[in-house]
């Protein structure tokens, strides 16, 4: 996890249009995009969770509602 947020608070739309962005239903948007983007970059290293995360919603909407806990909404 602490890969993940590593990724996703570096990745260069997380400040503007995340962490700036006072529309809630857009910074989620744009959080699901980040999010689609990181996973992608480690689908090599990290295959299973890849594939669970582009598979399963419930697991894609789980990780995407932790990890945006763990960035601070």
């Amino acid at each position: 996890m602490l890969n993940l947020k590593k990724r996703v608070t570096e990745h260069p739309d997380f400040i503007k249009k995340f962490l700036k962005n006072p529309d809630d239903q857009n910074k989620l948007i744009a959080f699901q995009k980040i999010m689609d983007e990181v996973m992608a970059e480690q689908r090599r290293k990290e295959i299973n969770m890849y594939k669970s995360y582009i598979k399963d919603d419930v697991f894609k909407s789980s990780l995407v509602e932790q990890m945006m806990r763990i960035v601070g909404r």
